[in-house]
């Protein structure tokens, strides 16, 4: 079975920028980040470029997933730290580095997407807001359903 993820653009915690411009901030003002950016260089590199062309999120499911076992246990709105990631390649080694200390992910959907493929939506939160992310989607949807 393939378990694909795919994170949205949108963060929560700070509607002015999406996670990839977050990502990329990151990149470029974080500087405990300073040592993985001096051993990476071509993998940030990689990055800037995606973020100015497509966007970081575009290239996410080619170099990070999760653990079958895992995938199947998750529930809508369950929450997961980045250090739960699985990479593919060194670009996704980097790239699950930057977001341990940065992102929890939260899923907001499944698809099958085939009878082996698993395909998995999540929101990027800012980690430590978590259950604010999580309080503010259930109350949006019992409102909608009352409504």
């Amino acid at each position: 079975m393939e378990i694909e993820i795919l994170i949205t653009q949108d963060r929560y915690n700070n509607n002015t920028s999406s996670f990839g411009s977050c990502f990329a901030n990151l990149i470029n003002n974080e500087s405990s980040l300073k040592k993985l950016i001096e051993e990476n260089p071509n993998e940030i590199a990689i990055l800037i470029k995606y973020e100015f062309n497509e966007g970081i999120e575009q290239i996410i499911p080619n170099h990070l997933t999760i653990n079958k076992d895992l995938a199947l246990r998750l529930s809508l709105l369950d929450s997961l730290d980045c250090s739960c990631l699985e990479t593919k390649s060194t670009l996704g080694e980097v790239l699950k580095n930057i977001m341990i200390d940065n992102f929890q992910l939260v899923v907001t959907r499944k698809h099958w997407s085939d009878t082996n493929k698993l395909i998995f939506f999540f929101d990027a939160v800012e980690f430590g807001c978590v259950d604010d992310f999580i309080d503010k989607r259930t109350k949006n949807n019992k409102s909608q359903k009352a409504s």
